[in-house]
């Protein structure tokens, strides 16, 4: 796996999805911000197309993170669809 940018820390409920994309090395990623003091909430994840990659916010429980992943977006949105949160 590819990543960008040396930010390296990310949320809890976010390393599945990591190790899933380690499977995949032509996809890069930049792992991003993270808003921390949410209230409770369940874990879900939605993503947006950018030119050159996509956008993922994942939601944790107490937190958010945003990753973006760069490489081919329809074998990204692939893995994306197939991820079981």
């Amino acid at each position: 796996m590819k990543r960008r940018g040396r930010h390296t820390t990310v949320i809890e409920g976010l390393s599945p999805l990591l190790r899933e994309l380690e499977r995949h090395p032509e996809i890069e990623i930049s792992c991003g911000r993270i808003t921390a003091g949410l209230p409770v909430g369940r874990h879900r994840m939605k993503w947006k197309q950018l030119s050159g990659g996509i956008e993922v916010t994942y939601r944790g429980t107490c937190s958010k993170q945003i990753l973006h992943l760069y490489g081919d977006g329809k074998e990204i949105e692939d893995v994306l669809k197939n991820f079981k949160i």
